[in-house]
């Protein structure tokens, strides 16, 4: 085979007529663009498809169990639900738990912050008020501190923040 030769029977955007950029009406019934859907590859059959992704869930799934969780699945009945909304009784459990927290590590601050702004979120300013004294008290100089007791004892005192809190 030559090297003419061998160049003219390359398939391809360069060596076609039918889409050379020299060819300005394009291709055309008698260009040659027939030929060339003609040797074009066909497409993978459906069952090719199926094993091959038949393998990809085999390896993927192997691969979990062996570095991934499973033992999570599990502790999916104790998540919160779809919606990321906790159950009134999750809400109560986790308040519950804080509490003791703090019972036993009455110096954390961050955690008295949580558990006031749980408070608040409950409708329970007046235990949130008293959380965030705690806080005052661990951090004078905190700004966010200091403005969630202001939060606290406006809603205490009815949305009326007059002077300091007594």
């Amino acid at each position: 085979m030559t090297a003419e030769t061998d160049t003219s029977t390359r398939q391809g955007p360069a060596n076609d007529p039918a889409l050379s950029p020299a060819d300005p009406s394009g291709p055309g019934p008698g260009s040659g663009a027939a030929c060339a859907a003609e040797t074009a590859p066909a497409r993978p059959g459906r069952m090719l498809v199926a094993v091959v992704t038949a393998f990809v869930l085999g390896v993927a799934t192997v691969g979990y169990l062996f570095t991934g969780s499973p033992h999570a699945v599990g502790e999916a009945a104790r998540a919160p639900a779809p919606d990321g909304n906790f159950t009134p009784e999750q809400v109560q459990e986790m308040v519950t738990r804080l509490e003791q927290r703090l019972r036993e590590q009455p110096d954390d601050a961050t955690g008295w912050a949580m558990l006031g702004r749980t408070y608040m979120v409950l409708e329970q300013p007046a235990k949130a008020q008293a959380a965030f004294e705690r806080v005052r008290a661990l951090r004078p100089q905190d700004a966010s501190a200091l403005a969630d007791l202001a939060d606290a004892v406006a809603t205490v005192q009815g949305r009326v923040l007059a002077g300091e809190p007594a």
